[in-house]
């Protein structure tokens, strides 16, 4: 079984180790940065820092966002084990590579890290 991601854009299904060409918005780019205060998008980690610091005043709180494993979707690393209990409790992650099921997305992503990916 294949893992597969959702495209919101263009509404699609796509096999998540294949390179997504989004109908509405041309290839896949490398995924932005969101601003947790306001709508600006930054290529780096590191650019969000700097901008929450100067234009929002913020020092101390800096959010990470994690991505889901089930959904894609960007939840704060704090979040993440509420958001897996709330929205995908009863999911599984199939591995692309071999015939493995797992329902926990640590020991999915660690089993594809250190059985697949060297």
């Amino acid at each position: 079984l294949n893992r597969r991601k959702f495209c919101k854009p263009c509404n699609e299904f796509y096999q998540a180790h294949k390179k997504h060409i989004c109908s509405n918005q041309g290839p896949l780019q490398k995924k932005k940065v969101p601003c947790g205060e306001c709508d600006h998008l930054f290529n780096s980690r590191n650019n969000m820092i700097v901008h929450l610091r100067r234009v929002h005043k913020i020092i101390e709180k800096v959010v990470i966002l994690r991505e889901c494993a089930y959904c894609a979707e960007k939840v704060p690393t704090m979040s993440l084990s509420s958001h897996y209990l709330e929205f995908h409790k009863n999911e599984k992650l199939s591995c692309q590579y071999c015939d493995r099921i797992f329902t926990n997305p640590t020991k999915f992503k660690s089993h594809v890290d250190n059985s697949h990916k060297k």
